[in-house]
């Protein structure tokens, strides 16, 4: 019987945190070390990435590490699996967290996708539907509609309506209903309230809540929906808009928070709790 691939979740990786390049490259040494060890072979698994790769966009430094880390994972086995891997943009991959530059949007593009033209949002159909189910992932972008002197303040996010107006298109496109499975994912949290956590919200989280209910009436069901910007790890809104599962993925760099990737062994199994996760630092980030 065919599965879809396991989906490995990291988000929030800060790379160069406080400045520390060492200690940064030392946590992420150790996710990618436990990846490459325990997630094979390769060919079974897709890694999302749901932002923040870096802490401080304008620092060189903090680049390179993220590249390395993606052409790291991104090498071949010797039997020649590679992993999948999906991306989307956080906050401070335009800036220093607090103030978005759109002078970082086409540098993002061509650092990570080779192409300064890409559109969000981004689609990717994994799985041939033969060795794997197919699983259509969607990825957004949630700074994009806060790229203007307006908005481009503080860590708020907001995705658009061109972009929500988009991902309703993209969701009824025939190659992505005809997959078994759809993941969304993007970076900021689409469930805080701007009253216990202003400055760091989803401004048009009922817009997007919007688009994924009336897919659903349709008949186009998303199955996961995959975020990160609060460093939470919380995974309570699991089943919140018809999604069975909702998952925040903590902060995989270890900033202030324990360091963690989470695993969604089988996107086909309603037991949300065969998925795992991993700890890797106590949030010291030692």
């Amino acid at each position: 019987m065919l599965k879809p691939k396991k989906i490995v979740h990291l988000t929030d990786l800060h790379l160069g945190y406080e400045d520390d390049v060492v200690n940064s490259a030392k946590t992420v040494d150790r996710v990618k070390a436990w990846i490459m060890t325990n997630c094979t072979p390769r060919s079974d698994y897709v890694i999302v990435i749901t932002g923040d790769l870096v802490n401080n966009a304008n620092v060189q430094a903090q680049w390179d590490l993220s590249v390395d880390l993606i052409q790291k994972l991104s090498e071949p086995a010797p039997t020649s699996e590679k992993y999948e891997i999906l991306l989307v943009p956080g906050n401070h991959d335009y800036g220093t967290g607090s103030n978005a530059d759109p002078k970082f949007v086409p540098i993002f593009k061509q650092q990570y996708f080779n192409n300064s033209g890409v559109v969000y949002p981004l689609v990717k159909i994994v799985g041939n539907g033969t060795t794997h189910e197919k699983v259509a992932f969607i990825g957004l972008d949630s700074n994009e509609g806060e790229l203007n002197p307006q908005d481009e303040l503080l860590a708020d996010g907001e995705i658009g309506d061109p972009q929500l107006g988009e991902l309703g298109r993209k969701l009824r496109r025939d190659d992505v209903k005809e997959c078994a499975y759809r993941v969304v994912y993007l970076h900021h949290h689409p469930f805080e309230s701007p009253v216990f956590k202003f400055g760091h919200w989803l401004k048009d989280r009922k817009k997007l809540a919007d688009v994924l209910k009336v897919a659903d009436d349709d008949g186009i069901k998303v199955d996961a929906l995959l975020f990160g910007h609060n460093h939470g790890g919380r995974s309570f809104h699991n089943n919140s808009w018809g999604i069975h599962r909702v998952y925040d993925g903590g902060t995989t760099g270890g900033k202030r928070k324990p360091s963690f990737i989470r695993i969604i062994e089988n996107l086909s199994d309603p037991d949300v709790g065969a998925d795992k996760t991993v700890q890797f630092t106590d949030g010291t980030h030692s």
